[in-house]
Order: structure tokens, then sequence, then C-alpha cells
């Protein structure tokens, strides 16, 4: 199961997708503490595989 996944015992349920936001939309996020980077890293990564957030990079 997933962030956003419907429990439901009846017929199937179908919603649209939710849409995806232009970059420009949000903040650059960044640890302050250099030593909870692995902590932070991992956090970040476990709620993009989740759906929760949208991971952009800077490709340079």
């Amino acid at each position: 199961m997933r962030v956003g996944d419907t429990l439901w015992l009846d017929r199937r349920v179908a919603f649209p997708r939710i849409p995806s936001f232009a970059p420009e939309h949000f903040s650059v996020v960044r640890v302050r503490d250099t030593s909870k980077f692995k902590q932070f890293r991992k956090g970040v990564a476990q709620l993009d595989e989740e759906g929760v957030v949208q991971v952009l990079r800077d490709p340079d």
C-alpha cells in the first residue's frame, strides 16, 4: 500500500491521477546539520518512493 491508496469493499473505484506541478511552485530543501545528511537523504527517498513528494534534482 502507498499513501493515497483507497480501501473499499464494494465495486472498484477509479480516481483521476494527481497532476504534476511545475518546480517553480516549490522550494529547495537542504539539510542544515551535515551529521544528519544520511537520515535526511533516506527520509526524502522514502517520501519520494511513497509518492508523498516529487523529488526534482538540478541537472548540474
